[in-house]
């Protein structure tokens, strides 16, 4: 039941639809008239180019592309105010009498479209204009769409903050890692024992693997190259009984190993294992690392992050078809290491700042969780926004 002055329309009847404005230009036309007006395609910025076809309010939805299927982790539309342009991969809806711009792109945000989309091959998509002009919104009256519009935009705002904080300190964070992982001069070099040293004089490799005599009733979780983002586990892990897990699961993991992924789509996808996860197998697309004495296992994963790590696996896999590292070369991979005291002051400062993005990062991920929550309320008229008096008008 729709509040009074609400009303289910479609898009065809109530948005205007400003495709006439779209301006296709190829990336060679692009950079021939580079300057200053933003140049967007269907999922973002494309370039910025020296003169612009729009100036006004609106709201972009993809037109084709693979992105559709995302609508839960990802946003179906743009919106910009201003002097822009838009390549013929996206529709343009502007305001009308009946809906304004932003409050479509709130209400297609995370829409999902797929049942008026038609298939372009494997994985690609197109919403045609036919098909846009038949999807559903509910409409309010436009004053009380500028009220709502209101609150979601003072929401977004404080999204983009802890975006724009959380982006900040992992760059802080990176710059740190250069900082302090190697010795300023040389007096520290010899002061606080740096060296040169390969993985496998660190860490034991491999150390220990399912052996094929594993009873086939034994249970544990698998950890797969897939579960593996942004230093966590992704998800619940699958349990499965060794005689019916996948031929891959062979690594055994304790309490303080590291899992170091060797091969796409995770290069660079390291993680620690702490006692949550001590009871779990992992692919043997990860190679096991298990810190010798004298070694803070602490430093070494941290130090798998690095510029250095990055720039010393890239070119072994560089030209290759199907990135992947050997074990032989996982072993010799240098870090430069000081003594083990220094190691723990390095890895804890380096933890602490892993904790304060961390703390970041959830905050981001909680004030978008309450906004979308807020959208489901506020863009179907389950929770109303107060109207000034003299502005409420129900539809003609």
């Amino acid at each position: 039941m729709l509040p009074e002055g609400w009303k289910k329309t479609t898009v065809g009847k109530s948005c205007a639809i400003r495709n006439t404005l779209r301006y296709p230009l190829s990336a060679a036309d692009r950079s021939s008239l580079a300057g200053e007006y933003p140049y967007f395609g269907p999922t973002g910025q494309l370039d910025s180019i020296d003169h612009y076809r729009i100036d006004e309010p609106f709201a972009l939805i993809g037109e084709d592309g693979d992105h559709f299927l995302k609508f839960r982790d990802r946003p179906m539309t743009l919106y910009f105010e201003g002097k822009a342009n838009v390549n013929n991969h996206a529709h343009i809806i502007g305001n009308s009498q009946e809906c304004l711009a932003k409050w479509f792109y709130y209400c297609f945000m995370h829409r999902d479209l797929t049942p008026v989309l038609s298939r372009q091959g494997v994985g690609r998509y197109k919403l045609t204009k036919a098909g846009l002009e038949k999807l559903e919104i509910i409409l309010p009256p436009l004053d009380e769409q500028a009220e709502i519009i209101k609150v979601l935009s003072t929401w977004d705002q404080a999204v983009t903050t802890a975006e724009r904080l959380f982006s900040n300190s992992q760059k802080q964070k990176r710059a740190l890692m250069r900082n302090v992982l190697q010795p300023k001069h040389t007096a520290d070099w010899h002061k606080n024992g740096w060296g040169r040293r390969s993985l496998s004089d660190l860490c034991e490799i491999d150390r220990e693997s399912l052996p094929s005599s594993t009873r086939g009733d034994f249970k544990f979780r698998y950890i797969s190259l897939s579960d593996i983002g942004e230093g966590c586990i992704s998800g619940q892990l699958a349990e499965y009984k060794y005689g019916e897990a996948p031929s891959r699961a062979r690594r055994v993991v304790r309490n303080g190993d590291i899992l170091f992924s060797t091969v796409r789509p995770n290069l660079m996808g390291h993680f620690y294992i702490t006692r949550e996860f001590s009871d779990c197998v992992a692919s043997t697309g990860f190679s096991t690392l298990t810190s010798r004495a004298g070694t803070d296992e602490h430093y070494v994963y941290q130090y798998l992050f690095s510029d250095d790590m990055r720039k010393q696996i890239d070119a072994l896999v560089v030209g290759s078809s199907f990135p992947a590292i050997g074990s032989s070369e996982v072993e010799d991979l240098q870090l430069n290491v000081p003594n083990e005291n220094m190691q723990k002051q390095i890895s804890t400062l380096l933890r602490n700042q892993d904790a304060q993005i961390q703390c970041l990062l959830n905050t981001v991920h909680s004030l978008t969780a309450e906004k979308q929550a807020l959208m489901s309320q506020l863009l179907t008229g389950k929770r109303r926004v107060k109207v000034p008096e003299p502005q409420i008008q129900a539809w003609a």
